[in-house]
């Protein structure tokens, strides 16, 4: 239950969250990134993009965006070299939106962005910016100092607001650090510079301006408490998400241990029972002995697979040229040794290569290949085929099982 409870509450954040996200393969050359191919997006991305899901997912960005996504791969390429995450602000054509984009890299050829909507944020910057031409009419905080650091200027509202400012001040919690901006406008000769700062239980933006004709500075400001509110919202739902993902691990690791010793106890006395008093057990009671023992593998493989899912979470992904026939050959001598039943008859294409983690293909061709044994089991002359073909320029991995004399009824996976 608790297994559960967590990917439930995991999945729901996820496509509740106001933020887009997105998850996509890093297509590179050399030191440049060209192109990314999505993996996985959440619902605010599909609203942001104005996409569908099924549209955006093993899609490029160039297929999905065209040339407009150029912007894009130029900030992502910043990201893969440096490895420190960025962030950019730009209008998106399709959903004729302005996002902020937070890119950084996960792991190693994976790249992964969080979008914020911000189109009403730039609405009312360019409003401030309006106003800004009237600064008696205009309903945010505008000052003016002189170069003495005296404040000369302020509007209706910043009055309003800040009472006591005039007369406090570089002592106002208002101005707290003005001669850093001051020295950044006058000897890095910026032309502005922006950042936030708390007033009391509120939180101010500042957009600082310098003239260097008048000598003055020109403070243009607006109340963004509800904004920060609603990031601290957000942190708290990604440090949420982060215990999450750790008791889910840890429940993942400690299940074996919990879980094992009454497994085998259920497979233990129903094979007893089977061999000891078969005699005594009509055909009804044998088949229900057969369900509780299928049940009781069922669960181990379950077991297994929680286990491997923990090792996944706590390794970093290793890229590199995988051998896949030589991988394939040696899960079947393993699933011939331990798999009791009928001989398979394999055939496995020769010089299969891909490019992975190889602990999460083996995984995977492991899950691939007991699938297929289990599911041939009961064939009269069992086949399976494991080969590699090309669809569209793209090579194509599948495992065939012939279930049935008539080609028509093959099962293929891919």
């Amino acid at each position: 239950y608790g297994l559960v409870g967590s990917e439930m509450c995991i999945r729901d954040r996820f496509t509740s969250m106001h933020e887009g996200f997105f998850l996509a393969e890093l297509i590179t050359e050399r030191d440049t990134v060209t192109d990314i191919r999505f993996l996985e997006v959440n619902p605010a991305f599909e609203r942001m993009l104005g996409v569908d899901r099924d549209e955006a997912l093993d899609t490029t960005l160039t297929e999905l965006m065209g040339s407009e996504g150029k912007k894009w791969l130029k900030a992502i390429t910043r990201v893969f070299r440096s490895g420190e995450a960025s962030l950019v602000d730009d209008r998106n054509p399709r959903s004729d939106r302005f996002l902020r984009s937070h890119y950084y890299i996960p792991r190693p050829g994976v790249v992964a962005c969080i979008l914020t909507d911000i189109t009403e944020q730039k609405k009312a910057e360019e409003e401030i910016s309006h106003l800004a031409s009237f600064p008696e009419l205009n309903p945010n905080p505008i000052m003016e100092l002189d170069g003495n650091e005296q404040v000369v200027y302020m509007n209706p509202e910043a009055r309003r607001v800040f009472p006591t400012l005039a007369r406090e001040g570089l002592q106002h919690p208002f101005l707290t650090g003005f001669r850093a901006i001051e020295r950044e406008l006058r000897e890095q000769r910026k032309m502005i510079v922006r950042r936030d700062i708390p007033v009391g239980e509120l939180w101010y933006e500042q957009a600082v301006t310098f003239s260097p004709a008048r000598q003055n500075f020109r403070i243009y400001s607006r109340d963004i408490t509800a904004r920060v509110q609603a990031e601290a919202v957000l942190k708290r739902s990604n440090t949420e998400l982060e215990a999450s993902n750790r008791e889910l691990e840890a429940f993942s690791y400690s299940v074996s241990h919990d879980l094992r010793a009454p497994l085998r106890s259920m497979e233990g006395f129903s094979s007893a029972l089977l061999e000891d008093y078969a005699d005594k057990l009509d055909e009804q009671g044998k088949q229900y002995l057969d369900y509780v023992k299928d049940a009781s593998d069922t669960m181990g493989q379950l077991i297994d697979g929680l286990l491997r899912l923990s090792r996944i979470t706590r390794s970093e992904m290793n890229y590199q040229a995988v051998d896949l026939s030589a991988l394939a050959q040696k899960i079947v001598e393993t699933l011939e040794r331990n798999q009791a039943g009928k001989p398979r008859t394999v055939t496995i294409q020769p010089g299969i290569m891909g490019f992975g983690d190889e602990q999460l293909l083996q995984i995977a061709m492991e899950n691939l290949l007991s699938n297929a044994w289990k599911f041939t089991a009961k064939t009269a002359d069992p086949k399976i085929e494991v080969g590699v073909l090309e669809e569209n320029g793209k090579p194509v991995y599948y495992c065939l099982l012939y279930t049935s004399p008539s080609p028509r009824d093959r099962t293929r996976s891919r």
